[in-house]
């Protein structure tokens, strides 16, 4: 009687064990070996005689004649069967009703939108636990949540109260004040922003913690190798800066304006000619992640002191979520690169008003490099923030280093260093250089000391946006 082997196949890369083939006799029958692979999320369904066939026989099947040729091989390809659960929407605090959702692993499938309300809170996205930080945005699209068929899935609504969305620090008082009075909103003014919100008036937006993928996707046009891309969970909220730093909120809290160059002084403009030191302090401000402690005469100094609240400058994880408010792609508007062509890029920056930067002046015939301007320019993100692309780079807490490649809760950063993070680009970059990802540096100390109307590769704006970090 001919002899014959039986080779069994995973038929999937991400199929996991082993199974030795298997010797058959012509005429005599005998089970199957029994299937010893597994694949995450897929139930084992039998064996095919092609990868893409359909199933011909059971596990452990008693088969006979598979072949009638001596010393042939039999090839038998495992059947997957995509696993099916089950995502139930937990009102958590609120009230409504939603049905449960069923997804099939491996298959990316939008969730449900949100039809829970809450009275005098503002839906701000999924949690996987009652008390936990928001994963998942409303209608973000999801995959793999659970691997077991059959299984349910919980996300809990995570609710922002509305009567705290913003906080306004009143610095009208000026600099010789003894305390600035902290007010909050519900929503955006009727009317919006007006400059006072940008001069006098200086206003935070509250943020969600939660989870997303900091750095840039290796297909991300314009990319730098010091943006690895990696999962950031930061595990409380916090209030960050609408608008950057406006030169007339600088001077109220410390009496002066250090910009010498007389055309580019204007209240609403962001302020430049800081350093990091100058904000933070260079004693014991100069001691972060160490401490978190500043030098009681900088300028989160006085903030501190006269609100009692702990402002800073944002991590850099801060800053990048922020950024970011919820979009993957290199800038906040829901906007890629289409070319690595400085031209394209300058016309893509320029006519989608992405952000205020130099090269796309100079590639449609305007200045050679454009300086900042006010802190309320172009589209603000979907959290509101206005400017993270473009006009002045921005100082984050954070020594630079490397980022890391695996999973990160609440970074602080490295805990030395020579330089300090700078985000966002500025007006005397090429747009590429203001995507939400991009990384620089600067010493601590490092202040652009004075602008006499050129400039030079060398130069670069500088100005931060305020932080104050919560513990709930």
């Amino acid at each position: 009687a001919n002899s014959y082997s039986v080779k069994f196949n995973k038929n999937a890369t991400d199929a996991t064990g082993s199974m030795s083939n298997e010797s058959f006799s012509y005429g005599t029958a005998k089970a199957l070996t029994a299937n010893s692979f597994a694949r995450t999320g897929y139930t084992f369904g039998g064996w095919a005689t092609s990868a893409n066939g359909a199933k011909a026989y059971n596990d452990k099947q008693t088969v006979s004649n598979l072949t009638a040729t001596a010393n042939g091989t039999v090839n038998l390809y495992a059947k997957w069967t995509a696993n099916t659960y089950s995502v139930k929407f937990n009102a958590n605090g609120g009230s409504g009703s939603m049905s449960n959702q069923c997804f099939t692993y491996g298959v990316a499938q939008a969730l449900t939108a949100n039809a829970f309300t809450r009275t005098g809170y503002t839906f701000a996205g999924w949690a996987t636990s009652a008390t936990g930080a928001k994963v998942y945005n409303d209608k973000q699209s999801v995959s793999n949540l659970a691997s077991t068929q059959g299984a349910t899935y919980n996300l809990y609504a995570v609710w922002t109260q509305n009567d705290r969305m913003y906080m306004v620090i009143d610095l009208s008082r000026g600099s010789s004040a003894s305390s600035y009075p902290v007010s909050y909103l519900a929503d955006v003014p009727e009317g919006g922003w007006t400059e006072e919100y940008q001069t006098t008036k200086l206003v935070l937006r509250y943020v969600e913690p939660g989870t997303y993928m900091m750095g840039s996707p290796s297909s991300e046009i314009g990319r730098a190798n010091n943006e690895p891309r990696h999962q950031v969970t930061l595990t409380k909220p916090f209030y960050v800066g609408v608008f950057a730093c406006s030169q007339k909120q600088w001077q109220l809290v410390k009496g002066s304006n250090p910009i010498t160059y007389e055309p580019l002084k204007h209240d609403e403009y962001v302020q430049t000619e800081i350093s990091y030191n100058d904000i933070r302090g260079s004693s014991q401000g100069s001691q972060w992640p160490a401490s978190s402690a500043v030098d009681s005469t900088s300028f989160l100094g006085r903030m501190r002191s006269r609100t009692g609240l702990a402002f800073d400058l944002p991590t850099e994880a801060q800053w990048e979520y922020a950024c970011r408010a919820g979009t993957t792609t290199a800038y906040n508007l829901g906007l890629d690169l289409p070319s690595s062509d400085p031209g394209e890029i300058s016309r893509f920056v320029h006519n989608n008003n992405i952000a205020r930067c130099s090269y796309y002046y100079n590639s449609l015939g305007g200045a050679m490099y454009a300086t900042p301007s006010g802190v309320g320019i172009g589209i603000p993100n979907d959290w509101g923030l206005y400017a993270m692309h473009g006009n002045t780079w921005e100082w984050c807490l954070d020594w630079y280093s490397a980022l890391g490649t695996g999973a990160a809760t609440d970074p602080d950063g490295a805990t030395s260093g020579d330089n300090r993070v700078l985000r966002g680009g500025s007006s005397h970059c090429m747009g590429d250089d203001c995507r939400s990802a991009r990384r620089t540096s600067l010493p601590p100390d490092r202040r652009f000391d004075g602008f006499n109307g050129t400039m030079n590769n060398s130069t670069e704006f500088v100005g931060f946006r305020l932080c104050l970090p919560l513990d709930q």
